[in-house]
């Protein structure tokens, strides 16, 4: 079989990592990805991994080489289809499409790439054929936690119970605050009555409403 008639295609086994070939988008921060590139006289469909990353997360990929041939070098290609986030092989580093592929031509090699703020895809390209693409999801951050402002505390209000004993007998008008307001009275206790002593009271309180900014009884 003359050269020119064959195909040498990368044919991928992940080790250790359950769903990695044709499975949805997910979540992995520092990923090792352990992979043997076989070269091979046939060709095949072209292999797809996506991952969903975050600015300045990593995936690591482990790539050795099996079956070569003496007359052939299993050599791999790298090329950025998209300027986000980068490549990077012993001794050199792509960031952008314009940028000369990564040749890989020694076993093993890590190839590492490091996510940043937008969607990217790369591709792994075997001399000859066979491909390997990777896309890159650039995951949303989480809303920033909003802030709301502590209002002021709500208002205690206590008068001496009344003669009768019923806080219902309450007269509202003499009050400095909230003399519009009528009933809400409970009976209680506090010891500022009959001069330190102790005694029956009516209590009851108010809220700020962060909405109407108005006082509302506290039931």
């Amino acid at each position: 079989m003359k050269r020119t008639s064959r195909v040498m295609t990368a044919l991928i086994t992940a080790v250790g990592i359950a769903g990695l070939l044709g499975a949805a988008p997910s979540y992995a921060a520092n990923e090792l990805i352990t992979t043997n590139m076989s070269c091979q006289y046939s060709s095949g469909p072209s292999t797809q991994i996506s991952r969903t990353l975050s600015s300045g997360d990593t995936l690591t990929f482990r790539l050795s080489q099996t079956g070569a041939f003496t007359t052939y070098q299993c050599e791999q290609a790298l090329y950025m289809s998209t300027a986000a986030g980068s490549l990077a092989s012993p001794g050199r580093t792509i960031t952008s499409m314009s940028d000369t592929p990564l040749i890989i031509s020694s076993w093993p090699t890590d190839v590492v790439f490091t996510a940043g703020t937008a969607d990217t895809t790369f591709r792994f390209r075997a001399t000859g054929g066979g491909l390997i693409d990777v896309t890159i999801t650039a995951a949303v951050p989480p809303p920033s936690p909003v802030e709301v402002a502590a209002g002021p505390a709500d208002i205690l209000q206590q008068v001496a119970a009344p003669r009768s004993g019923s806080c219902a007998d309450v007269d509202t008008s003499l009050l400095a605050q909230f003399a519009e307001v009528s009933g809400g009275w409970g009976s209680s206790w506090a010891q500022w009555v009959g001069d330190g002593a102790g005694g029956e009271v009516c209590t009851r309180s108010f809220r700020l409403s962060p909405g109407s900014q108005t006082w509302t009884m506290v039931s």
